[in-house]
Order: structure tokens, then sequence, then C-alpha cells
């Protein structure tokens, strides 16, 4: 899946707004101080958590000063933020059934029998309505976008299988944060004297490790295969952590590398990230390295 364009609307001081990414992988935005590039940025955040939101809760996902102090009291409406994404036909033919892809996904041409579309436009939209300065309710739905500007609504079941393929967003305010020099995997190993900041830490990494995991092997199982034969004495299971291991290091760094050259241009340059386990695979460091030194 990739995205084409987000807009935002009535978001803090953000009337209206879109962003066209056009297939590019780095978007500058450029502005003066205080012109909104930082609110932008968290609006796109938040479209993140509002397509995993789970609306059996009331909680919105704006925040309370969503709306400008000028408009507290008069502001009576929609804040929305919408995605146009693209869906290829690969992920069409693995993601969805005979009847939905036959439904949603086909198109007619003359004389001709009906073919899954190459890459389908998809509208996700998410707004919460705001009503004599509250939060009135919220909703997700999802359109097909056709040439003929008619956007058939997509059911729920349709959406949700949309939304598990949507990329992942991340959102660094700052880098002003902690990097811990070790990482414990188990949560059996944590000590029960950790601060919860410190233990959701560790959690986040260790989330992020599997997720790196899942992208090289998908399907398989990360706790099976690793967190569970870190406390083995087995040479088997050791041997399959080491290889675990090497393997992550080597996609991190090829990964980092690939991205910092897009930026940059320059390929002299080489970082190299690496896992180490420490104390028989009982926590892990993470290094990052010029020149592979």
């Amino acid at each position: 899946m990739i995205i084409d364009t987000i807009t935002i609307k009535n978001y803090k001081g953000i009337r209206e707004t879109s962003i066209y990414f056009n297939g590019g992988n780095i978007i500058p935005i450029v502005g003066l101080n205080e012109s909104g590039k930082s609110t932008i940025l968290k609006a796109i955040s938040l479209f993140y958590r509002a397509i995993f939101w789970d609306y059996e809760k009331e909680e919105p996902i704006f925040e309370d000063d969503t709306i400008p102090r000028s408009d507290k009291g008069v502001f009576q409406g929609d804040i929305i933020l919408e995605d146009i994404v693209r869906l290829t036909k690969q992920e069409i033919k693995d993601y969805f059934t005979p009847e939905e892809i036959e439904t949603y996904f086909t198109k007619k041409k003359k004389r001709q029998k009906k073919s899954i579309s190459d890459d389908q436009e998809v509208l996700i939209t998410y707004t919460e309505k705001y009503v004599d300065d509250k939060y009135k309710n919220k909703s997700r739905k999802s359109y097909i976008i056709n040439n003929n500007k008619e956007y058939p609504e997509i059911p729920y079941e349709v959406t949700r299988t949309i939304c598990y393929l949507f990329p992942n967003i991340y959102y660094f305010p700052d880098f002003l944060f902690t990097f811990p020099e070790e990482v414990y995997l188990s949560s059996e190993d944590r000590d029960s004297s950790m601060r919860d900041s410190d233990r959701s830490t560790h959690e986040k990494f260790t989330e992020s490790l599997e997720q790196i995991f899942m992208s090289i092997h998908s399907g398989q199982d990360f706790k099976k295969l690793f967190i569970d034969k870190m406390s083995s004495n087995d040479p088997k299971d050791e041997n399959c952590i080491n290889n675990i291991i090497a393997t992550i290091n080597n996609h991190i760094t090829e990964t980092f590398q690939s991205s910092w050259e897009k930026v940059t241009g320059d390929n002299n340059k080489k970082v190299n990230f690496t896992i180490k386990q420490v104390n028989k695979y009982k926590k892990i460091k993470i290094n990052a390295t010029e020149d592979g030194k």
C-alpha cells in the first residue's frame, strides 16, 4: 500500500490543507516559525491512531487544544483527517475474498471480461463531530475512488482489511529520548522494581525488534523462535538465535543505509547497527558505529 494524499480539516489552526506524496520517498515541509509544520506532522501521526482506534471506547483521539482558543465556544463542525491510499493488484489478490474483489476491486472494459484493478485508490476518512465545546461522536469510513467521481462506501469488514495494510507512521517531535544501553526482551527478566517508564521503553524496543523480524520472516513466531530460546543451553537454540541476530543486524543496517543515501546522496559513510547478546541472551545491546568501526 502506498499513501498518495493526506488531507487535514479543522485541526487546531488548520482550516484545510493537503499533502501530496506523488510517489516520493521524502517530502520536505518548509515554513516560517509557528507556521504549522509541527501541527501537520502531529495530525498525520494521529491518523495512524484513528485507523486502529477502539471504537467501543468513548475517548476521542483529538486533544482539548485541537480547537484554537479563538474558536472556543464558536466552532461547530467536523474535525476530519482524510487519506488516499493505493492498493496494488497483488495486495487485492492476497488479502480480499473473491466476492470482495468482484464487488469493489474489478473494472470492466468494453468487449472485455472484468479484471482486477492495477492500482485501486481508496479514500479513508476519520471524523469527530465537535458541538457545544464537546466531541459528540466519531466515525471511520472508506470509499472506492472511481473515474466517474462516484465514491461507493466500503463496508466495515473490507475497511478493516484495508486498515490492516496501512503503513506504519512514526512521529518524533524531537530526538531527545533515552536510548537504552541494554534491552530486556523477556518480560520475566525485567526487574519488578523497574519504573513503569523504563518498562515501557523495553517493551517498545522489543516490539520494534519483533516487527523487524516479521518483516523478514512473515508469519513466523518471534517469541517461539527467539525469546523462548534465550535461556536455553541447547547449542542448536544458540545457533538459531545467533543466525536471527545476524539477519536482523544486516537488515537494519541495509535499510538505514539505503534511506540515508536517498537523503544525502552520499554512499561513502557506512553505519553498522549491531545487536549483541548479553548474559546468555537475557538482554541485548544495540550499537551504531561508523564505517564498521
